[in-house]
This record gives C-alpha cells, sequence and structure tokens, in this order.
C-alpha cells in the first residue's frame, strides 16, 4: 500500500494515498494536508495513515468519534510530556471528558456539548478545580484536532468555564509550630515535619530530595526535582527560579546527618520507598489531631514558613528566593495579610530609630 506527499507552499504538505475502488469502479484516494517545515514530519503522518490502513484501524475523520480521536491524541503526547503530565491527561479523559463525551462524532461536537458537560460534572459533585483541569487539557487536546486539520475551530473557545477563588491559607504561629514538632519528635518522619517548617520547600520538592542535593558541611540544600503524584522523581522543576539552593538551620542538619540513608530520596517510607502523598496528608491529619492543632493542609507549612519570616522582618525578597517564586511580586501578592503588620512595625522602628522627643 503506497502513498504519495506533495510540497504544496511554505510549511504546506498534502499527503495522497489509495483507498481502495469506488462503486462505480474508480480508484479512490485520500488527501490531507500536514503543516510542518519538515517533509519527515509529513512521512512519520502517512506511514502512521497507512499502517493503520494495512491493520484495519484507520478511521475516517468524518466517523471519528470524540472517544476514539482522544485515544490518538493520548498516543501523539506519551513521550512528549511528563509521565506525570500524561497520567494527568488520561485520567482526566477516562474519568471526567469521555463519558460525557466520547460518544459524539468529535466534527459534530459543540460548544453547548461542552457547556453542558461542565455542568453535568459539577451537578455530581465535581470542584471548580477540577473541572478547569477538564477545561485545560480538552482544549489542549482539540487545539491538535485543529492542528491535524479534524476541526475548523477549537469548540472549547467561548465556553463559560467555572471560577476558581483562591483558597485562603491557613498559617500556624511559632507556638503552633513547636507544638506540631513536639508531637512529631518521636515519629521517624520527624526530620521532613522539621525541613518542611524551615525551609518552606513545596511537597513534591521535600519528597523529592536526594542525598546528593544535601551540602550538611554547608548546611545548604539545592532544589533539582519532585516527586511526582505517581512516585516518579522528575528531574526538572516548576520554574526556573524554583532550581535554587537555599540554607538550612543547624538543627535540621544534625536530624538529616542522623537519618539511615534507605535509598538516594532523603525523605521514605521505612522500606526505603518513595512516600506517597495521599498517605502523607493521612498522617499530618494524625498528628495535627494529637498536637491539637487546627487541621490545615500540608502545604500551609510552606505558608506559615513564608509568613514567620515575613512578621520577624526578613527581607521579601529572600524570602522569594527560599520560596522559589518567579517575582518578589508573586511573594507580595501571596503575602498581602502580613504586611500591615509590618507597617505597623516599620511605624514603630522609625520612632526608635530617630529617638524622637515628646
Amino acid at each position: 500500500m503506497r502513498g504519495h506527499i506533495r510540497k504544496r507552499g511554505e510549511d504546506s504538505w498534502e499527503l495522497r494515498w489509495y483507498v481502495g475502488r469506488g462503486p462505480d469502479g474508480k480508484k479512490r484516494y485520500k488527501t490531507k494536508t500536514v503543516r510542518s517545515p519538515r517533509k519527515s514530519d509529513a512521512q512519520k503522518e502517512l506511514n502512521r495513515v497507512l499502517g493503520e490502513l494495512s491493520m484495519g484501524q484507520y478511521i475516517e475523520p468524518s466517523k471519528m468519534t470524540v472517544a476514539e480521536y482522544v485515544r490518538e491524541w493520548l498516543k501523539s503526547t506519551k513521550g512528549s510530556v511528563k509521565p506525570s503530565t500524561y497520567d494527568w491527561y488520561e485520567m482526566i479523559m477516562r474519568i471526567h471528558i469521555v463519558p460525557h463525551l466520547g460518544h459524539l462524532l468529535l466534527s459534530q461536537l459543540t460548544p453547548m456539548h461542552i457547556q453542558t458537560a461542565y455542568r453535568e460534572l459539577k451537578e455530581s459533585g465535581a470542584s471548580a478545580s477540577t473541572i478547569n483541569g477538564c477545561h485545560r487539557v480538552l482544549r489542549a487536546a482539540l487545539n491538535q484536532a485543529v492542528r491535524w486539520e479534524l476541526l475548523h475551530r477549537n469548540p472549547t473557545v467561548g465556553v463559560d468555564k467555572p471560577r476558581k477563588g483562591r483558597r485562603e491559607m491557613e498559617v500556624l504561629t511559632s507556638e503552633q509550630v513547636n507544638k506540631l514538632l513536639d508531637a512529631a519528635r518521636s515519629r521517624s518522619n520527624y526530620p521532613l515535619y522539621l525541613a518542611a517548617v524551615t525551609t518552606g520547600l513545596r511537597e513534591g520538592e521535600l519528597l523529592g530530595l536526594r542525598w546528593q542535593d544535601l551540602d550538611l558541611d554547608r548546611k545548604t540544600v539545592t532544589i533539582t526535582g519532585t516527586l511526582g503524584r505517581d512516585g516518579e522523581w522528575i528531574g526538572s522543576t516548576k520554574t526556573k527560579s524554583s532550581a535554587r539552593t537555599i540554607p538550612i538551620p543547624t538543627e535540621l542538619a544534625d536530624e538529616l546527618r542522623e537519618m539511615p540513608r534507605r535509598s538516594e530520596l532523603v525523605f521514605t517510607t521505612s522500606t526505603g520507598q518513595p512516600i506517597n502523598h495521599s498517605n502523607l496528608h493521612r498522617q499530618f491529619k494524625s498528628l495535627l489531631k494529637k498536637a491539637g492543632l487546627p487541621s490545615i493542609r500540608f502545604h500551609d507549612l510552606r505558608h506559615t514558613h513564608a509568613t514567620l519570616l515575613l512578621q520577624a522582618g526578613v527581607h521579601p525578597k529572600i524570602v522569594q528566593e527560599r520560596l522559589g517564586h518567579s517575582s518578589i511580586s508573586m511573594t507580595m501578592d501571596i503575602y498581602s495579610h502580613v504586611f500591615p503588620h509590618m507597617q505597623s512595625q516599620a511605624s514603630d522602628q522609625i520612632s526608635e530609630i530617630l529617638n524622637i522627643r515628646k
């Protein structure tokens, strides 16, 4: 079975392949345009189509359902995104998108279908965050369908997605942090909690720390990657600013020196396996209850770290660098609740500096 490639213009190639004879006995051909500066991309697409034809798996674009398209799109993303990202795409499609839209023909998918699916997801209890995740993944998938010329426009355009309000952070006071650490001291993962409150690292960064990232003599830690939800170490950080080296307190360095080295990861289970995020959350809730503290997220330990530093007068630029934020304005926006207190401190301090007489 053969096909042909013909250049149609700048960065454009026409694929043409034989699909058999029609009822009138005449030969029938299909064509498709591939937009790319490289002929090799066009050849790769032609090889894919011919391969599917030879195995009887080729689906006419006009007859392709959303579910069938999703399978093809997922295949195309595997290897080009991080494994954890691919798993997220697959989960969103399998659990949320395909059950609601999979039966529809891709060519007939409309914004109204998608809007209805989002409404049904909301009515079934899905959060705004989940639906926004569905929107991001579906939009990316259908953008690819436009590039593959299976759709003329992306039907997610114009669809209203639910507004996601920022969850209000809850932070511990310094006294509460000490109560937390006292309650955790008898537990094997005490160093993990100590690291969380004294470094402000993200959860994935903490669980992804490797022994080679530590310099305990100089008392520094370098963030080079994270531990994904699937337990896989991902050797790249969230943003360029997330890759950073920060000092750690002596107390943490001493605790880390005493820890057994069960694997290349610093924080593991007793058998040396990566710590599961969900298990960590359950253990943290149990610890809070034991310490008699309010129920907060593990991520709020990061907010606690930043808030306590800012309240102590540490410059926001230093806090930004410790947290790995992309800009100081991001830090100041997230922790704006601290600055009225700092204004009062500044007012008192200027009086002390000038020693103004009454």
